[in-house]
């Protein structure tokens, strides 16, 4: 009994360090497909990961590496699986609304988040903060709105889990502000 306690002592201590610090030497299978995952895409790649084994018939593993993750795909149909794999974050990259100033876009802001971004000038503002409730209900969206002062427009982000959800409630709140500015400009009186 007294062997085995030492023998349980002397292996507990090498447990934790295998778990939080990733080996240096990741052994890698011959032939096998390594893919460098950045780590904002984990949660969603693990949820499709079983996906990706059973289509395939391939084995996938993953590792903690340099504020990313490994992937690593061994299989027949390795090859397959890995580009459907790195799909999940080379198709479209992650980016942000942050510099955005002119014009009408739609960006990935997450794995499963998209923004539709309009900017709108600062003269119709007022229209735009006017009709945020409109678009909001129609496409059952969240419309954030940030003044920029230095470049005289107002941001519209508006916020969807689905690419064409934000770029139709982008693609309406920009026609309806500039067709409201358009007959307030009509109606207003000649000077």
């Amino acid at each position: 009994a007294v062997v085995s306690t030492q023998r349980y002592h002397h292996q507990a201590p090498a447990a934790p360090p295998a778990e939080s610090e990733p080996e240096p030497n990741i052994e890698i299978p011959e032939g096998a497909v390594v893919l460098k995952m950045p780590q904002v895409y984990l949660g969603k790649f693990i949820m499709n990961m079983k996906d990706y084994q059973d289509k395939y018939g391939v084995a996938i593993t993953t590792n903690s590496r340099d504020g990313g993750y490994l992937i690593i795909i061994t299989g027949d149909r390795r090859e397959e699986a890995g580009k459907e794999v790195e799909l999940l974050w080379s198709e479209e990259p992650i980016t942000s609304s942050d510099n955005i100033t002119s014009g009408k876009h739609i960006i990935k802001v997450a794995p499963d988040r998209y923004e539709g971004v309009v900017c709108i000038p600062s003269e119709h503002s007022q229209i735009l903060l006017d009709k945020r409730n409109t678009v909001e209900t129609t496409h059952k969206v969240r419309i954030l709105i940030k003044q920029l002062h230095d470049c005289g427009v107002y941001r519209a982000v508006i916020r969807a889990n689905k690419k064409q959800t934000a770029s139709d409630a982008a693609d309406d709140l920009e026609t309806i502000v500039l067709t409201a500015a358009k007959e307030a400009d009509a109606s207003a009186p000649a000077k």
